[in-house]
């Protein structure tokens, strides 16, 4: 690898591990006081940025917290997959799911309790991966009916019932 190859690379790293800390500085914000009460100015200083540099990474407020919870839908969705890949059962998947989304050795990740802060089609966006996400958590709870592991339930609501304790997990830690 020559050495530009090296100063580029290193580059791109140094630029990803401080975006990562401003998404983290940025979450643990929005779960602390909501999405449309964050402060660029603290946030990037808590990510040890000037207000200035913190552009680079964002537009603004609303794009930070587009980016926050971008990256908990993402989250979100590997978080399953993986429990579907190595999970046997739905038990055993649900299992490995919540462990996954509740590890504190993780970035800390934006609770999507105010989705509607967000300008459209950034909202859209936030919504439709939700929305598939709660579909893929139907799909393991009606599994796990089907293999008899569950008694019957609405899928839909023990799905939402899921998603809003892992949030209230994520928000109750702060406090």
């Amino acid at each position: 690898i020559s050495q530009v190859q090296k100063r580029v690379g290193g580059q791109e790293s140094r630029r990803a591990v401080k975006r990562q800390r401003l998404l983290q500085a940025a979450a643990r914000q929005m779960n602390e006081r909501g999405a449309g009460a964050i402060s660029l100015s603290e946030i990037a200083e808590e990510a040890g940025l000037s207000r200035n540099a913190l552009y680079y990474y964002v537009t603004d407020r609303a794009d930070i917290a587009f980016q926050c919870y971008l990256q908990t839908c993402e989250a979100t969705t590997e978080s399953l997959a993986i429990a579907y890949e190595e999970g046997g059962d739905a038990i055993d998947r649900i299992r490995i799911y919540v462990e996954r989304m509740l590890d504190f050795d993780q970035p800390e990740l934006a609770a999507l309790y105010d989705p509607d802060f967000l300008p459209e089609p950034q909202r859209s966006t936030i919504f439709e991966l939700s929305r598939r996400n709660v579909e893929s958590l139907q799909s393991l709870f009606a599994g796990g009916v089907e293999q008899g592991l569950f008694k019957p339930v609405h899928t839909e609501i023990a799905a939402q019932m899921l998603l809003g304790m892992i949030n209230w997990t994520q928000l109750s830690v702060n406090w």
